[in-house]
């Protein structure tokens, strides 16, 4: 800014010099004699010129003064625009009604649970008659002087319990089942539990048994036979002929000869076993069948031994 004035000032000088004399100026025409006119050149040294103007001349000032130094210069201060912009103000969002359509959609409905709680009863056991529930087993004892003895023995293998003719047997037991006449002091008939407890109680030896799987059906067909017959004969239903029947009843093979010592030949050909293990029900578990239910035993029938030396 500064030079752009200083400029200027210099142009101005420029033309000020450069103008023509008073003379050159037409002016309105006058009668006396012009004023003289002192001329003042740019340089200081110059001497003063004087002279007379004609009348037809303009009248001029006398002394035209040039000055030798420029003016001071006027300083102008120029601000300049500030480089600071104003804080932008931020204009906050403008929400828009949503355009959503509400959902019609119907929340899911939870259904009462249908699911049947576990029951602890047992299953029926008709549900399914091909099921493997048991282990049914064929025993023979011989004595050196009589025929000796023959008894079934059923363990449940089931989770459900079973009737074993009037006998009802839980899971994870067993029970045997025999015929005695005059080896027991309750009458001749169908016993329960008395050679499994005086085996294990007199820690009997000595016998023979083979065992077979038994379905629900094969259960059913034993204990369909022993509510049936119970008596003894000496020559049909001995102890021999009652546990052949019961084998038979429930679908096992056999040949029906009521003798213990063939019983046993047979025993062994088809795979015997010695001295099965059998579970013993307690005292007051062992029963004489009464017609349609079962009586406990006396204790002579029950304490007495199933040896060698007492068989038949």
């Amino acid at each position: 800014m500064k030079k752009f004035i200083a400029l200027l000032l210099t142009v101005a000088v420029f033309v000020t010099i450069s103008m023509p004399a008073a003379a050159d100026f037409p002016g309105p025409p006058s009668t006396t004699k012009g004023a003289p006119i002192t001329f003042v050149p740019l340089d200081p040294g110059a001497t003063t010129k004087n002279y007379y103007e004609e009348p037809t001349t303009y009248w001029m000032p006398e002394t035209i003064t040039h000055p030798t130094t420029l003016p001071p210069e006027t300083t102008t201060t120029t601000t300049a625009p500030s480089t600071t912009k104003a804080p932008t103000t931020t204009m906050a969002p403008t929400t828009r009604p949503s355009t959503t359509r509400p959902s019609t959609t119907t929340p899911p409905t939870t259904k009462p649970s249908t699911t049947t709680p576990p029951t602890t009863e047992k299953p029926d056991v008709e549900i399914n008659g091909k099921t493997k529930v048991a282990k049914i087993s064929l025993l023979t004892y011989i004595h050196k002087i009589h025929f000796g003895h023959c008894w079934i023995y059923v363990e449940n293998t089931s989770d459900q319990v079973l009737e074993i003719g009037y006998y009802q047997l839980p899971p994870g037991e067993g029970v045997s089942i025999g015929s005695f006449f005059t080896t027991r002091y309750d009458g001749g008939g169908t016993y329960y539990n008395i050679e499994s407890y005086t085996v294990d109680e007199n820690d009997s030896k000595g016998y023979f048994s083979i065992t077979r799987d038994a379905t629900l059906n094969n259960i059913k067909g034993l204990s369909t036979y022993l509510k049936t017959v119970n008596w003894w004969d000496p020559i049909v239903v001995n102890c021999a002929g009652f546990a052949l029947g019961a084998w038979m009843s429930a679908g096992k093979f056999i040949i029906p000869i009521p003798v213990p010592l063939v019983v046993m030949v047979q025993l062994f050909v088809m795979g015997v076993e010695m001295n099965k293990p059998m579970y013993n029900p307690g005292r007051d578990r062992v029963y004489k069948q009464k017609g349609d239910k079962l009586v406990i035993v006396s204790d002579k029938s029950a304490d007495k031994p199933l040896s060698i030396e007492n068989m038949h």
